[in-house]
C-alpha cells in the first residue's frame, strides 16, 4: 500500500517540479532556477538520509517515510505554482 502511495506522490511531485522549472524557465534571471534545482537535489538527500536512519533497515517504514517526506515536498512544490498562477504575490522570487 505504501509502495504505490510512494509512487504516485512521486510522480505528483515531478509533475509539480517539473511545472515550477517550466515557469521559472521563463523567468529572465535564471538565478531563481538554478536555486529551486539545487535545492531539490539538497532536499532528496536528506529526505533519502533521513528515511534510511528513521526505518532502520524495514521496508515498509522506509515506504511510510518516503512517502511522507514526498507528500510534504509535494505540498510546498504545490504552494510555489499556485502562487505564480494567481500573479506570484509572495513568491520566493
Amino acid at each position: 500500500c505504501f509502495l504505490q502511495v510512494n509512487e504516485e506522490s512521486n510522480q505528483n511531485l515531478n509533475k509539480e517540479y517539473g511545472e515550477l522549472v517550466s515557469y521559472l524557465n521563463g523567468l529572465e534571471d535564471k538565478r531563481h532556477k538554478k536555486r529551486l534545482i539545487d535545492s531539490q537535489r539538497l532536499w532528496i538527500k536528506f529526505r533519502d538520509s533521513d528515511c534510511k536512519f528513521y526505518s532502520d533497515g524495514q521496508p515498509i517504514r522506509t515506504n511510510i517515510c518516503l512517502s511522507e517526506k514526498t507528500i510534504q515536498r509535494l505540498k510546498e512544490l504545490e504552494k510555489y505554482n499556485t502562487s505564480f498562477a494567481m500573479g506570484c504575490n509572495g513568491c520566493p522570487w
